[in-house]
Parts: C-alpha cells; sequence; structure tokens
C-alpha cells in the first residue's frame, strides 16, 4: 500500500488515538505519514489524528514533494496570520471585503460552501500545490516571509529533505518521496 508523506511543522504534544488513548509528545521535522485506508496520519505506526481534522490543518502538511515547510509557511500565512482588515460597516477580520471577494470567486474551491458567510479553508486549500498558496497569497496582499535560502525551506535547522533514517521502524520507507510499507 502507498501512503502520502506528511511533515510535522510545529512540536505537537497531545492525545493520540490509541486504544486507550495516551498523551503523546513529538518535535517539529518528524516525518508523518498519511494512511488513505485508515484517513488517518500516522508517526512511528502510531495513529496521531483523522486526515481532515483540526489536528491535522493545525500541525501537519503534505510533504511529498519536499516542500512541506513552504507549504507551511503560505498555509499558515494565508489561514491562520492575525492581521485585521476594517470593514466599510466597522467589522474587523484577516480579509477587506474585496479580498473576500476575490476568494469567494477565483479560489473558491479552497473554501467551504455550505457557510458562505466566513471563510473556512477546505482539504484542498491544507493539500495545495506551493503555486496556488503563492498566486493565491499575492492575490490577497499576504506576504509570506520566506527564508533565504532558495533551494530548501529550513527552520530550526530541520530541512524539508528528510531522509529515510528519519523513520525509526523498518517497516516503512521512502522511494522517491511517496512513503511505502514494506
Amino acid at each position: 500500500m502507498i501512503y502520502i508523506k506528511f511533515l510535522l511543522h510545529t512540536d505537537y504534544s497531545g492525545n493520540v488515538l490509541t486504544d486507550p488513548i495516551r498523551h503523546e509528545e513529538f518535535k517539529k521535522g518528524t516525518l508523518a505519514y498519511f494512511d488513505p485506508y485508515n484517513k488517518m496520519i500516522f508517526i512511528d505506526q502510531i495513529p496521531v489524528c483523522r486526515y481532515n481534522s483540526q489536528t491535522a490543518k493545525e500541525y501537519f502538511c503534505r510533504d511529498d514533494d519536499n516542500q512541506g515547510w513552504l507549504r507551511y509557511k503560505y498555509i499558515y500565512a494565508i489561514a491562520y496570520s492575525n492581521r485585521q482588515r476594517i470593514h466599510s460597516d466597522g467589522a474587523v477580520s484577516r480579509f477587506t471585503e474585496d479580498e473576500a471577494g476575490i476568494i469567494k470567486n477565483k479560489w473558491k474551491h479552497f473554501i467551504m460552501q455550505d457557510c458562505p458567510e466566513v471563510i473556512l479553508f477546505n482539504a484542498n486549500f491544507f493539500n495545495a500545490t506551493i503555486e496556488d498558496l503563492k498566486q493565491l497569497a499575492e492575490d490577497v496582499h499576504i506576504k509570506v516571509k520566506l527564508d533565504n535560502s532558495s533551494n530548501s525551506i529550513k527552520k530550526n535547522n530541520v530541512d524539508s529533505n528528510i531522509k529515510d533514517s528519519v523513520i525509526k521502524n523498518d517497516k516503512i520507507k521512502i522511494i522517491n518521496n511517496v512513503v511505502i510499507k514494506k
């Protein structure tokens, strides 16, 4: 079975989906993988969270293209930044009325359609290509702080080009950036 490589971009300390539920801690930069059959994200064969959960959105990003850190920077800047824009009616939100209009029209495939009054990003957004995220950031005037390195994005000396040795069990191997169970 083929699995998709993910990256833990922020330290995680919380419960995992084991029976019985237990508390685990993982450091950022840890390699994880998504099991499409169970729809869960695993670290060292420990089921950490459901693929579409808020935990998955806040702590993990797809890394099958070795651009997990860059994807994380764009996702965080667009979806979780604390920037505030004041609307004509005095309301405050992350996006101006014009920016919200751009997202709701040009980028509607990235937002949940069942709640039109707010912008909630869906799984398509969290799995978007770097090019799409970059264009979206430009469209809504968000500046993304990138590291100075040109080829790989590093954060706290952790490189997105994770080697096979990061995986601590012998039942998983990475071949061409795809996680494969042995």
